[in-house]
């Protein structure tokens, strides 16, 4: 392995192993089990070092669990555990909590195991409490590099944030500062960064600024798997001083990346339409395994979202895990049942069943008549909805599949989905993509379907091109009640994402439309399943808005 040190290029030949065990949240007996068959093959390799991601032991975000009681002290338990095959096994560098006095009593460190013990921590200075996340409201932050002698080199340990330093969530304001105490040839990173679309290259950018600050190689491990709404890509950095970031590998899978002696093998950046279908899969195959789950159901429209979904839970399952359910009613057309049963043989989908909705939605209708007269408008709209999101939760129910719910981040911001009908379930994997997005998923997987393990483009051309419609009325198209999605999303990313003020925001003849329709579907949200992240601001635990408030002036 290259070495810049400080006298010049210097070369040694380490092995150090970047271990990817994607664990599950609070599993301390699966996630030790997972690092000892890394820590195993690492042996056989005769790894120099093996470095585990940020909170490893606990899985990342362990939130209130660490304030349960007991907690801690059995992840410290496991951290003992596994420093006893140090002793005749290569060191680990793990990421866990630990109990230090002061004021919350805990640390996010970084654990150096070696010869059979615990040797050293590093914990973690700066404590992000924006967006996802709320590290100061357990822990304390560290005041000392960790430095060690690897085989002869000096190496520095860093987690996450203390790299980062923020830069790639644009935000700025600590204080304190790690790299200041920094002084070692190489400097190794565990982290556990969420994925967000884009994020990756302004990190790689920071990488190397900080290479060239401390003439050091510094190199970076992230987490792989998906916890609820975050996604860990599991992507290995490592940058040179000379000016040079590699891309140690390709991500998405758990496992092991290896960097050892002779010339650097790197692999290129994802096409970043692939890398969002990968995460989004990595988010669905995760939520579905670790709820205990094998199969998820959802209703199929013959639309782009219901589409798009099902495709996405084939790639992340294989299709005979993805059970579909056609629920027409007076109002729905030939061509979409068409599409949908069409998307169904291309996915290969085995479960797919015709429910129509009809004698539900008139007995709704005829309950409700007494009261209310004519059934019509929104509220006949609704009863169609809520009577299939009914029925997709009791084929949930009776056959203990996860139901996932199909709308967008469009819909979910405008309130363009009912409450306890097309919102129900357990996940809703496109709940941060916006629609002009949805259909350049659906492009590139269609135009590149080899990439995704389908043999021909698996969405039917007419759902892609189609206008767009809920088929809940005569007629129907989303136009009639929204403004064209592509004006509609450039309000809402300005406006959501980025936080523009109102009157700097495009589109400046819909704003007066669109932002009211924000503000009254909060309550909505507050209800929606989980929604997959890949967006600098989703909705979920990272946006908190009230739901009754006066938003706009």
């Amino acid at each position: 392995m290259l070495f810049w040190g400080k006298s010049g290029l210097e070369f040694r030949c380490l092995k150090i192993l970047f271990g990817h065990p994607d664990p599950l949240v609070g599993d301390l007996t699966g996630n030790r089990e997972g690092i000892l068959r890394l820590h195993d093959e690492a042996r056989a390799l005769g790894a120099s070092l093996l470095v585990l991601p940020e909170m490893a032991i606990t899985g990342y975000a362990p939130r209130d669990l660490l304030l349960r009681d007991g907690f801690v002290a059995a992840a410290e338990a496991s951290l003992a555990q596994l420093a006893s095959v140090t002793l005749d096994g290569p060191p680990m560098l793990v990421g866990t909590p630990r109990s230090v006095p002061g004021a919350r009593g805990l640390r996010n460190a970084v654990a150096l195991l070696r010869n059979g013990e615990i040797e050293a921590f590093h914990d973690k200075w700066l404590l992000p409490g924006y967006d996802v996340f709320d590290e100061d409201r357990w822990f304390d932050s560290g005041d000392e590099v960790l430095h060690f002698d690897l085989e002869g080199k000096t190496v520095a340990v860093l987690c996450c944030e203390d790299l980062w330093h923020g830069v790639d969530a644009g935000v700025a304001g600590y204080s304190r500062d790690p790299l200041s105490q920094v002084n070692a040839e190489l400097i190794l990173s565990v982290s556990a960064s969420p994925f967000v679309a884009g994020k990756a290259e302004v990190q790689k950018s920071r990488l190397l600024a900080v290479s060239q600050r401390t003439n050091a190689m510094v190199a970076v491990l992230n987490q792989f798997g998906a916890h609820d709404e975050l996604l860990f890509d599991g992507r290995v950095l490592l940058a040179e001083p000379t000016g040079s970031v590699t891309r140690l590998n390709a991500g998405w899978v758990p496992g092991m990346t290896v960097l050892d002696g002779g010339d650097l093998v790197g692999h290129p950046d994802p096409d970043p339409l692939d890398e969002l279908v990968h995460a989004l899969a990595c988010g669905i195959e995760g939520y579905v395994r670790k709820t205990g789950h094998e199969s998820v159901v959802l209703g199929l429209s013959g639309g782009l979202d219901s589409a798009l979904v099902a495709t996405l839970a084939a790639i992340a399952l294989g299709p005979e895990a993805v059970h579909g359910l056609c629920m027409p009613s007076r109002y729905s057309s030939a061509g979409s049942l068409e599409d949908a049963r069409a998307l169904a043989a291309r996915l290969g989908m085995v479960h797919l069943h015709d429910v129509d909705i009809e004698p539900i939605h008139e007995a709704l209708r005829l309950s409700l008549q007494p009261v209310l007269g004519n059934v019509e408008g929104v509220t006949d709209e609704n009863l169609q909805a809520r009577a299939r999101g009914v029925l997709v939760m009791g084929l949930a129910n009776a056959q203990g599949l996860l139901p996932l719910a199909t709308g967008n981040k469009s819909e979910l911001a405008v309130g363009y989905s009912t409450l306890y009908g097309d919102m129900c379930g357990a996940l809703l994997p496109l709940g941060d993509v916006f629609k002009t997005k949805c259909y350049e998923l659906a492009v590139h997987i269609n135009r590149h379907p080899q990439r995704f393990g389908f043999e021909e483009p698996p969405l039917p051309e007419n759902t892609i091109t189609k206008p767009p419609s809920a088929e809940l009325r005569p007629d129907q198209c989303d136009a009639d009640s929204l403004p064209a999605y592509d004006r509609l999303d450039r309000v809402l990313e300005a406006w959501i994402e980025h936080g523009k003020a109102e009157d700097a925001l495009p589109e400046s003849d819909l704003v007066g439309e669109i932002l009211p329709m924000v503000q009254r579907s909060e309550f909505k949200r507050r209800q929606a399943p989980v929604v997959l992240k890949v967006s600098p601001k989703a909705f979920g635990p990272g946006r908190h808005i009230p739901v009754v408030a006066r938003t706009r002036d």
